[in-house]
């Protein structure tokens, strides 16, 4: 979800352009092999590409020319996982990954601010960190402090620590889960969203939003 830090940057010093797609304009990119953390570079396209089409939210690429070397993508969450049993529409979650050639330049912060331009005050982001994900090995950084630089890149969103029961986050210590509550959220949604983070409750019956 958030293979973005490194300490090797690309020799091509051009910066690469950012830019908030749709569907139409993501399936017009090439996808650098290198974005391949969750799956092949070609499948991890199809399956944004699934993600734009069918889901609320937005999508920031890095691009140069005319292919993508990062991402940062907010879209409903998988029905399988744990937020999925959250029954609103105004749910997002956070994705993040950027190239290991052309990591070091600020790109994650670049994206996140582009997405951070967008009115997201209906909406409850969410960001689930989770060490597995990260790129220690080529950084050189613990979890911890890789955690730390997460944070930062999340915060741009305003999103902030939160607890939680989900399984996978408190799987690890160096794991955490973000969170940020739109001021239009309603009452209800925050209260159900809320309930399901600790375990409390389970979530509305019928969509709040």
């Amino acid at each position: 979800m958030d293979a973005c830090i490194s300490q090797n940057a690309c020799a091509d010093r051009s910066e690469p352009a950012i830019e908030l797609v749709d569907a139409p304009r993501l399936a017009q990119l090439l996808f650098d092999d290198g974005l391949s953390n969750f799956r092949p570079a070609a499948r991890q396209k199809a399956r944004l590409l699934e993600l734009r089409a069918s889901s609320p939210g937005a999508m920031a690429v890095a691009r140069k020319d005319e292919t993508a070397v990062g991402y940062f993508i907010l879209c409903t969450p998988d029905k399988e996982e744990y937020w999925g049993a959250y029954e609103g529409h105004n749910l997002l979650e956070a994705s993040l990954e950027v190239s290991p050639r052309w990591r070091g330049r600020g790109l994650a912060m670049a994206l996140a601010r582009r997405l951070a331009e967008e009115d997201w005050e209906d909406y409850i982001l969410i960001a689930s960190c989770c060490y597995w994900n990260w790129d220690l090995r080529r950084t050189g950084l613990n979890a911890y402090a890789y955690r730390r630089v997460l944070q930062k890149i999340f915060s741009l969103l305003g999103l902030i620590p939160y607890p939680t029961v989900e399984p996978d986050v408190r799987s690890h210590p160096a794991n955490i889960f973000l969170l940020r509550l739109g001021s239009r959220v309603t009452a209800p949604a925050r209260e159900a969203f809320l309930a399901l983070c600790l375990g409390k409750a389970p979530c509305l019956n019928h969509p709040p939003d």
